[in-house]
């Protein structure tokens, strides 16, 4: 398989292993979401600790999204999308506007997003830290809420405020504001919506738990995403760092630490990277631990 293929081979697809993942971390999600509060009554510090125990549990969320994106989640199409809009909607935005994210962050990766600046230090600062520390989640959910509500003549207007370079108002308005999308965006929101409008009144009081959990979310998969790339050469030469960790906390995210392995043959489902990784003797950058760390030395100043 070259690294340029982009269509998966459906036979490595592991289709069942996918499912039965989706179903135990959607199950843990719903208990907590709706279920928790009747069981542990008014105990808020009982909820918020079981809670803060889930939010890991965010990591392979994303990862089987990410699967579902690169059409490897399910060899059937319609299932695969049916599983990446669940799942998407459960992680609170919608499956469209994270799938136009992530497959830019692959066609334009260190153009389209990165951490060196030359301009003002606190502005970049303030970038920095908002899109590491949360930012990152925000921005998918409101992005999807953006696109949702707001009419076609002024989401049009603000890509083109926001995307100067023809290249990105062009994909912006060929994939992502494209009306099937849009409708389909539309769709998700008012799932969205309603699932966490429900969730909110279970909790009642305790709001502050789903809160949490929320917040909880946005820190994580801000964080971890960024540190795939944090220091990554700004010309998108190496588009991703290859790190290090256990076999079962490797496991644990899908893989998702073969990150430049992922990024030179994005059709290869998760259960096939650390297997190319060995055949491609490909040498890990640092640990994980090392990378999540990194990230807190701030944004690169260029010459």
């Amino acid at each position: 398989m070259s690294k340029f293929d982009s269509m998966p081979d459906k036979s490595e697809i592991p289709a069942s292993t996918n499912l039965v993942l989706a179903f135990a971390i959607g199950a843990a999600f719903v208990l907590t979401l709706t279920v928790m509060p009747y069981w542990l009554g008014g105990h808020v510090w009982a909820m918020l600790l079981i809670t803060l125990l889930v939010v890991p549990l965010n990591t392979p969320l994303w990862s089987l999204i990410h699967e579902a994106i690169h059409r490897n989640f399910h060899p059937h199409r319609t299932v695969n999308e049916f599983a990446g809009r669940s799942l998407s909607i459960l992680f609170g935005a919608s499956f469209g506007v994270l799938r136009f994210g992530h497959l830019m962050h692959h066609q334009y990766n260190r153009d389209w997003e990165n951490e060196y600046y030359s301009g003002s230090k606190l502005a970049a600062w303030i970038k920095h830290y908002f899109h590491m520390l949360g930012g990152l989640y925000i921005t998918e959910v409101a992005t999807s809420y953006l696109v949702a509500l707001c009419p076609a003549p002024l989401t049009r207007k603000l890509a083109r405020r926001l995307f100067s370079d023809d290249r990105h108002f062009e994909a912006v308005m060929n994939s992502l504001l494209k009306a099937d999308n849009v409708k389909r965006i539309r769709t998700d929101c008012l799932w969205i919506t309603f699932i966490y409008t429900c969730v909110f009144m279970i909790f009642g009081a305790a709001w502050i738990v789903p809160v949490v959990a929320l917040l909880g979310r946005a820190v994580i998969i801000s964080i971890m995403d960024n540190s795939y790339h944090y220091g990554t050469p700004q010309d998108g030469s190496v588009p991703a760092k290859e790190l290090e960790t256990s076999n079962f906390y490797s496991r644990f995210i899908l893989n998702f630490n073969y990150h430049l392995t992922h990024h030179n043959h994005v059709a290869l489902p998760w259960s096939r990277l650390a297997e190319k990784h060995k055949e491609e003797m490909t040498p890990f950058n640092e640990g994980l631990g090392t990378a999540l760390a990194a990230q807190f030395k701030g944004p690169i100043k260029t010459d």
